[in-house]
Parts: C-alpha cells; sequence; structure tokens
C-alpha cells in the first residue's frame, strides 16, 4: 500500500498516518470495511498546491517522498 491515510480507520489507523503492508493485510482480513480513502495526488483538494504526503513512498528508496537528506527534500533546512 505505501499511502497515507486521509481518513482514521478505528481499531487500525489514524488518520495522516502511513499505511503498511502489514495494515493493509489486517484491513483487508476485516469483512466489515469495505472502503479506505487516502492521500492521493489525484483526489486532493488543497487549492494552495498537492501535499507532500500525498504522493506516498519513493518506490526507488523506500521512504517517503519528504523524508529528510532526499535531494526534494523541503521539510526543514536540516539538509540543506
Amino acid at each position: 500500500m505505501d499511502a497515507f491515510t486521509a481518513e482514521a480507520i478505528p481499531g487500525y489507523i489514524e488518520a495522516d498516518q502511513l499505511v503498511t503492508r502489514e495494515i493493509a493485510d489486517a484491513i483487508e482480513k476485516t469483512k466489515s470495511i469495505k472502503e479506505a480513502k487516502i492521500q492521493s495526488v489525484l483526489s486532493t483538494s488543497n487549492l494552495s498546491g498537492i501535499p507532500q504526503k500525498s504522493y506516498g513512498i519513493d518506490m526507488a528508496t523506500g521512504f517517503a517522498s519528504f523524508t529528510c537528506g532526499t535531494s526534494w527534500c523541503d521539510c526543514c533546512s536540516i539538509c540543506w
């Protein structure tokens, strides 16, 4: 999965948290949960730009795209 939640899924994960494969598998086993809202570049309603968490995990590095130390990080001034 490797995306961030847009809304909490009670008993599994809070809003704005990373959905790991383990969490996704646990949710999938639950028959009562039919859908989950995740943050996505296609579903953002932010008028000032796309939130960094909407991009999820960088498949090349396995880290969130906004992790400090990456060349495109702008979350702080420590990296630069």
